[in-house]
């Protein structure tokens, strides 16, 4: 399973995809990028159950 399910980021006023590789902040535009992630990939590969016995914090859905 991968470490994320991360696609890209990208600018909500132009749609202009950025790479999610490198450290952004800004686009073009100079609005915030927003994060896209793999739903397709996510639901194939994860199930609520997989929550089940790990630790009540924000790790829980690493």
């Amino acid at each position: 399973m991968p470490y994320s399910y991360l696609s890209h980021l990208y600018c909500p006023k132009t749609l202009d995809h950025y790479d999610a590789d490198r450290i952004q902040q800004l686009s073009q535009a100079g609005a915030p990028l927003l994060v896209a992630y793999d739903l397709q990939a996510l639901k194939q590969h994860w199930k609520p159950a997989d929550l089940f016995g790990r630790e009540a914090s924000l790790w829980r859905y690493h």
